[in-house]
């Protein structure tokens, strides 16, 4: 089943690959010409705008891959106003074996004799070390807003030649570090989302798996967590290995602690706008000062999986906690538009009448053909072939037919 989670669906004023965990709401703006933050190559950039840094709060800090004659490292700049200054380095000796997928973190509060602020990097060493590799996640620290690194912990390492990749940090709700990454080294799946607990940041109990996908071949990875303004945390991944037009589309669960998030192998919903716009890979979360939560991807895809227009300009934004159609009420559609008993109106997740109406509908799950339907609820609408029953609460009677998933209710004509 490809379950739906709504977002809107925004412009955005620059093509970015990263955003800073806490923003300001701004108007968006023109597109943006692409500055470089400097001439050499950078690869999986990650930001952290300062907020529990005392004089420093406010400052943008970024984090790069690069790949410098010594070996690859991890590139620390700052941004005071004026554009990116290089101010740091990462240098971890096992990063000389291959360096992936790095991440930058403001601890929020005290972990263990971490003080807050405390700036953490972390990142996946040793892709290149060939067959005999074994991969672990790295986590250093800096109490100087990012000038000087130290070696904290070993969060993980593989067990055999599968790998480790794609760390992200937060820190729960009983005040300990989490760290989330992708596991190749798990048997009998090809990658899981895994998390490992921490107390203090230098000792690390066994990982747990986070997700799975209902089959082993799923690879569920690229997690990205934040808190949202209600409390809970919201987890963002892809799921490759899907197949079809939905591989390597971006789910999400949610968790009110950060470390307990249901079943594995459960099959989460899709991200997607109002008119079936969805993200494919990549996904980076970040909340504004206002409370809205921003998502953006590697790819915006229309509803029939082919690239949107805006792909690479768009961010999604959600002004509810990122529920979507199951945790709030849908949004009015202004007119429902011509559709059929297999493919949707734009505006609308159940069939309308192949001649244009005027009858307002709410929003609600749609899932193309190609899949398996969501189970929708609300008011009653028959079924493809049926009219609405009596007893429907919509605005004026009708006899058009109107689709109900399974068999349930949806919201059609209220």
């Amino acid at each position: 089943m490809v379950g739906r989670v709504r977002f809107a669906a925004l412009v955005l004023a620059t093509a970015a690959a990263m955003l800073a965990p806490v923003l300001a709401d701004a108007p968006v703006a023109g597109a943006a010409t692409g500055r470089p933050v400097d001439g050499g190559a950078a690869m999986y950039p990650r930001a952290v705008r300062l907020a529990a840094s005392g004089a420093a709060n406010g400052r943008v800090l970024l984090t790069v891959t690069q790949f410098p004659a010594g070996g690859p490292a991890g590139a620390i700049y700052e941004n005071t106003g004026g554009g990116f200054q290089r101010v740091g380095t990462v240098a971890d000796p096992d990063a000389r074996q291959g360096l992936c997928c790095t991440t930058l973190f403001e601890l929020p509060r005290q972990v263990g004799a971490l003080g807050a602020g405390t700036l953490l990097w972390a990142g996946a060493v040793g892709q290149d070390g060939g067959g005999e590799r074994r991969m672990a996640i790295r986590l250093w620290a800096s109490n100087d807003v990012g000038r000087s690194w130290r070696l904290l912990s070993t969060v993980a390492r593989s067990g055999n030649s599968g790998g480790l990749w794609e760390p992200e940090l937060a820190v729960d709700a009983a005040g300990r570090l989490v760290v989330y990454f992708a596991d190749e080294s798990q048997p009998g799946r090809s990658q899981v989302l895994v998390q490992a607990v921490s107390t203090d940041g230098v000792n690390w109990p066994a990982r747990t798996v986070i997700v799975t996908g209902p089959q082993p071949g799923h690879r569920p990875g690229m997690a990205a967590v934040r808190r949202m303004p209600d409390g809970r945390w919201l987890l963002a991944y892809e799921v490759c290995g899907f197949g079809g037009q939905y591989d390597c589309v971006v789910r999400t669960r949610t968790s009110a602690d950060a470390t307990t998030w249901g079943d594995p192998a459960r099959l989460d919903p899709v991200v997607t706008a109002a008119d079936g716009r969805y993200l494919t890979a990549t996904p980076t979360l970040a909340t504004t000062a206002t409370g809205r939560v921003l998502l953006i991807g590697q790819r915006v895809r229309n509803a029939d999986g082919t690239d949107a227009a805006v792909n690479g300009r768009a961010m999604f934004t959600s002004l509810d906690n990122g529920r979507g159609p199951r945790g709030s009420r849908p949004r009015r559609a202004p007119r429902c538009r011509s559709g059929t008993a297999t493919a949707p109106p734009p505006s609308s997740g159940c069939a309308a009448p192949t001649a244009p109406c005027s009858t307002p509908t709410r929003a609600a799950a749609w899932t193309p053909p190609t899949g398996s339907p969501p189970t929708a609820r609300g008011c009653g609408c028959g079924t493809a072939t049926a009219p609405p029953r009596s007893g429907s609460r919509s605005r004026r009677s009708s006899t058009t037919p109107q689709v109900c998933y399974r068999g349930r209710r949806c919201r059609c004509g209220r």
